[in-house]
């Protein structure tokens, strides 16, 4: 916004306030207007060039029109490089689960060389189910027995970055096998393997 309008920028600042708290925020899951307010923020219509017949007005409305999409641009693009930098360090690790705490934490198993405590919120753990292993060898090593398993259902869905790629993963539960006996299976893979497997919605 500074760089497109030197000048006019400070002209903008309540729409720029406007704009950023009348949008979903995560952390609170609803807007900031919403919060306050307790109701939804009114609709912003855009403006039509030459609705009005008064040349000022039209000229404003357009320069406002043009101001909320370099700001929306320009926050969006705030909002991503946030995101990348908190991304940047943060890798999935395993720990083993000693204990759980209350309803909401659990203790953890943590190397030695931890600088942390290790108790943890839920919020902040995830449950491995499985590796991205073999079906066939998972399921036999299971129940001792070679028998062919058949897809069911997808459970879930995620995207894993596998040396620098994007790959589309499914929890796939098993025909007469219950939701814990689920498998993370690589998408590519699985429809090769089972091409009339209709995924559900």
């Amino acid at each position: 916004m500074c760089g497109e309008n030197p000048k006019e920028w400070s002209t903008w600042l309540p729409l720029v306030e406007w704009w950023y708290n009348t949008n979903f925020h995560s952390a609170l899951q609803s807007s900031p207007y919403e919060v306050l307010y307790g109701q939804k923020p009114l609709l912003h219509v855009p403006y039509i060039s030459s609705a009005s017949q008064l040349e000022a007005v039209d000229k404003s409305l357009q320069a406002r029109e043009q101001a909320l999409k370099i700001i929306r641009h320009h926050l969006l693009q705030a909002q991503n490089r946030m995101k990348q930098l908190a991304d940047k360090h943060r890798v999935d690790k395993e720990f083993l689960v000693l204990k759980r705490i209350g309803s909401m934490a659990y203790k953890l198993k943590l190397p030695a060389t931890a600088r942390v405590h290790d108790v943890f919120h839920v919020s902040l753990l995830n449950k491995k189910i499985r590796d991205n292993v073999s079906v066939s060898s998972f399921l036999e090593s299971l129940l001792g027995t070679t028998q062919v398993f058949y897809p069911d259902a997808i459970l879930d869905r995620k995207i894993q970055n596998k040396q620098g790629k994007a790959i589309t993963m499914w929890l796939i539960k098993w025909k007469n096998h219950s939701n814990e006996e689920a498998t993370w299976e690589v998408c590519t893979d699985f429809m090769a393997r089972f091409p009339d497997f209709t995924p559900n919605p």
